[in-house]
């Protein structure tokens, strides 16, 4: 018999009844080309086999696992047991061995196989195209599958008790499973987890990633929140844009700059700047203000003296600060060396001093621009009625007057002083 390897034909040898021939693979496609005898009808060649080495060996059945079945009988003491059937393509292989045993069965284009060792079982089934195979030992049990032909692929699963592993380019399961670690983030369409969908308690805070990112997407227009409700909650620091309530309580508010303390524990307002206060504008009207300020006060014979002053005001331009249009009072005290500046001014056209808020009190009142007052029925001067002094110097006069007749002295002219 000619065998051509290599685009190279020359005779094959001979040895124990079989053709050979030894070549070194240039190419993992390699093209070996068998030639007919030369006899009259067909050359039927059987017993195949490939193998490494530079000498044949007794033929072995080939592989019909993923790890060659035959390799574990190969170059050992064996019983085989053949059986065929000439009629048909069956047939059957039997192998046993002090090591092993080999079962093998094939019809036309499948074949099975079933070998065993102390060590292991393996189970194949195979035809032209795909092949399954069952894998047994002592550290698990293997299942898989394999495409012989055009796409390559391949699934097992592998069993063992350090767990279940299924490799497969797609997996179906009919059932209601959900596989550990399946559901990740990319595999949820936005807006599928609703509140609907979720057990009560079942969101903790240790699930919740809390970080500036949140706390922005919180607070801003895309993330509208009706209700925050908590039977208590314990806050070391907050900062956003709005924050509103009907009702919060707390013990001390303060400004970022720390020059305004609310503490609504004791009740005090602290302001710690300058021209800082309160103050109210309707619509059309004054201003309305109450400011705190420091400054200095005049002194004609000290000059200038530090002091801080109040001003409670109601001013048309809108200021904050005493200028022609302003109404009120400021309230003065300072000191330098020993010298102590305390003064209370009071700015109006007007000024009405009042016995109490109704319409009907009596009132007294100082109009700045005549510099008059109104309303008074008597001054107390170091306990004595003015009025009454007045009467008195009236009737002194009168008597010069009578004493000057009398005596014929003249009559000198007086005015009355009497009130």
């Amino acid at each position: 018999m000619d065998i051509t390897i290599q685009n190279v034909r020359a005779p094959a040898l001979e040895h124990n009844g079989r053709y050979y021939k030894v070549f070194q693979p240039q190419s993992k496609y390699e093209l070996l080309k068998l030639h007919h005898l030369g006899c009259a009808g067909d050359t039927v060649i059987t017993d195949i086999q490939l193998e490494q080495g530079d000498f044949p060996t007794s033929f072995v059945e080939p592989a019909v696992t993923q790890r060659t079945l035959s390799g574990l009988f190969k170059d050992m003491r064996s019983i085989e047991l053949e059986l065929r059937d000439e009629k048909s393509t069956l047939w059957s292989k039997i192998q046993k061995s002090n090591q092993g045993a080999l079962t093998q069965f094939f019809d036309t284009n499948v074949k099975s196989a079933i070998a065993q060792t102390a060590n292991e079982i393996r189970q194949e089934v195979r035809n032209a195209s795909n092949s399954a195979r069952v894998q047994v030992t002592s550290e698990g049990v293997t299942i898989g599958s394999t495409t012989l032909t055009g796409e390559q692929l391949a699934s097992t699963i592998s069993a063992s008790p350090r767990g279940v592993d299924i490799i497969a380019p797609k997996i179906k399961v009919k059932s209601n499973m959900i596989v550990d670690g399946a559901i990740t983030a990319s595999k949820i369409a936005a807006g599928s987890v609703t509140a609907n969908a979720l057990d009560a308690g079942s969101v903790t805070a240790d699930k919740v990633k809390f970080d500036t990112a949140f706390i922005q997407r919180l607070v801003s227009q895309q993330a509208f929140i009706n209700e925050l409700f908590a039977k208590q909650a314990t806050i070391t620091k907050i900062q956003n844009v709005d924050f509103t309530g009907n009702r919060i309580k707390g013990g001390q508010i303060t400004s970022l700059n720390g020059d305004t303390t609310f503490n609504l524990q004791t009740g005090w307002i602290n302001m710690n700047g300058q021209g800082v206060g309160i103050k109210n504008e309707f619509p059309g009207r004054a201003l309305q203000s109450l400011t705190f300020w420091e400054g200095t006060s005049r002194d004609e014979v000290y000059g200038e003296i530090p002091v801080a002053y109040i001003g409670l005001l109601s001013s048309r331009n809108g200021l904050i600060d005493r200028d022609h249009t302003a109404a009120g009072l400021q309230i003065w005290n300072g000191r330098k060396g020993d010298t102590i500046r305390s003064v209370i001014s009071v700015y109006g056209k007007r000024i009405d001093f009042r016995e109490h808020g109704a319409d009907n009190s009596p009132v007294v009142y100082l109009d700045m621009t005549t510099k008059e007052m109104y309303g008074l029925d008597d001054i107390k001067i170091r306990g004595h009625s003015l009025v009454e002094l007045l009467g008195l110097i009236d009737e002194n006069f009168d008597g010069i007057r009578e004493h000057f007749k009398k005596n014929k002295l003249g009559a000198p002219g007086y005015r009355r002083t009497n009130i």
